[in-house]
């Protein structure tokens, strides 16, 4: 009898081998059906054996099945992702969700909020945010928020000097007060909303914010009765000592963003700043009013025709002997025919 050499029996044999995640190990077995792809188990050869590095396995592939590998561009376009990789690669990496909600409708209701449709997470609305360094606390459920006009109150506030009064009719949680307050960029403050819960929320964020106290007044109260009474009294007694005062205010800018109806409170200023404007030479500062308005065409349009129509608008209520136009702004597109503009009145 011969003796068995097993050193004979020995050899190399060069596989292709797929190294994967152990965790998809089944996910792979499951879905692809790989198995009469890979090698026939031989002793303590493995069709799927242990990877070199720690939780990695390899596939190794039979060498008699003729299997062919190849680079390939192929051309990913925006359609072909689905909204999951799109979130996350548009979305913080470290972000969170608490809650996620479905808007149902348009606003429609008197304070400018909207039913929220619960899709996932707890029932609580109230959050804190952060927009051009200031830090706000809101209910969302229950206030106005529109992070999109993040742009729009920087560059209102912006045009503020140190030395301006500010009237803000619509003031919301206090998106252009505020900063307006924090950075310097007025005297003194009025801010009003005929939503309670708003001012709830802007006195909370003026004490998160660390406004000093008296540089703010606000109020809960109609629209016309803000301008009639409160704008009134307080312009006409600014303006009466303005010439005797230690700081004299440079201007005072009237705030109305209210879209839907801003252009409705226009005649409510006939008398209280058109005859100064008009006619007293010596008025110690000048009146601005920043009226916000939706401009709508129903057909494609020229986009200098919103402009137009905003003045159209403005003109229906105020004519050239009571206000002078002093510009346009184009502040977003809400819909295809739908402009949001806001007009600066002087």
């Amino acid at each position: 009898m011969m003796d068995l050499n097993k050193d004979l029996f020995v050899s190399n044999i060069a596989l292709t081998a797929m190294k994967v995640d152990a965790s998809k190990v089944s996910i792979i077995q499951r879905k692809v059906r790989i198995e009469k792809y890979l090698i026939r188990n031989l002793g303590r050869v493995k069709c799927i054996m242990d990877a070199d590095e720690p939780n990695y396995k390899l596939f190794l592939f039979n060498p008699n099945v003729d299997i062919s590998w190849e680079a390939r561009v192929i051309p990913i376009f925006f359609e072909d992702w689905d909204l999951r990789r799109i979130f996350r690669a548009i979305l913080p990496d470290d972000l969170e969700f608490r809650t996620v909600v479905n808007k149902i409708d348009g606003i429609t209701s008197e304070y400018r909020n909207f039913k929220l449709d619960l899709l996932a997470g707890a029932d609580d609305y109230v959050t804190e945010l952060t927009e051009n360094g200031v830090k706000y606390r809101l209910d969302f459920s229950k206030v106005f928020w529109n992070s999109r006009l993040s742009h729009e109150h920087e560059r209102v506030v912006s045009l503020f000097s140190a030395n301006s009064l500010v009237y803000d009719v619509c003031a919301g949680i206090g998106p252009f007060v505020l900063p307006a307050l924090k950075k310097g960029r007025t005297l003194r403050v009025l801010a009003n909303d005929l939503n309670p819960e708003s001012v709830r929320w802007l006195q909370e964020n003026a004490i998160l914010n660390k406004i000093p106290s008296g540089k703010m007044e606000v109020y809960n109260l109609d629209a016309v009765e803000f301008i009639s009474e409160i704008i009134s009294s307080d312009l006409s007694k600014e303006l009466s000592i303005a010439a005797t005062a230690e700081v004299r205010p440079s201007e005072a800018n009237i705030l109305i963003n209210l879209p839907a109806h801003a252009v409705n409170f226009l005649p409510f200023f006939k008398g209280l700043l058109s005859n100064r404007v008009a006619f007293n030479l010596s008025m110690a500062f000048p009146v601005k009013v920043y009226c916000y308005l939706f401009a709508k065409a129903h057909e494609e349009v020229p986009h200098d025709w919103y402009e137009k129509k905003a003045c159209e608008m403005i003109r229906k209520f105020l004519s050239a002997e009571d206000a002078f136009i002093k510009y346009t702004h184009h502040v977003c597109l809400l819909f295809c025919y739908d402009d949001f503009i806001v007009v600066k009145i002087k």
